[in-house]
């Protein structure tokens, strides 16, 4: 009963039914983006820099913001999306890049890119952003 009242809404208004999705993801984040969460991208030593995994990433998100992986894997994907595929990957990045843009201590993923670019090819270049990027965080 509900899912045919929802659907006769989402066609009728679909911007109300957005509109309270968004407030369900909006909460969703906040409270996995608050200091002290416990958020593996809140985590900034060296250990779980070079311990971070997708998977356990992916964990965290489906017990704390399931809804907005739903609605990124969405933007993705038209099916569900397997762990080895190249799709996981963008929906994962695009989780991290959104909480890091909601707070700066959900950074892990970008002190990585960093640290890559860093000691990879773009040595010149990258080294000055990231350093300036740092200047900001001290616990790098």
């Amino acid at each position: 009963m509900e899912k045919c009242i929802l659907e006769i809404i989402s066609k009728s208004d679909p911007d109300l039914v957005s509109s309270a999705a968004s407030k369900i993801v909006s909460n969703e984040c906040q409270n996995m983006c608050k200091r002290g969460s416990g958020s593996i991208l809140q985590e900034k030593s060296y250990n779980s820099i070079f311990k971070f995994t997708w998977d356990d990433f992916n964990k965290e998100i489906q017990i704390k913001a399931p809804n907005t992986l739903k609605i990124i894997s969405s933007m993705i994907s038209d099916t569900v999306v397997q762990p080895k595929e190249k799709k996981y990957l963008h929906i994962m990045q695009s989780v991290a890049l959104a909480l890091h843009g909601r707070s700066e201590q959900m950074s892990c993923l970008q002190y990585q890119i960093g640290f890559i670019l860093l000691h990879g090819a773009c040595k010149q270049r990258v080294s000055f952003n990231f350093k300036i990027y740092c200047l900001g965080h001290t616990n790098l």
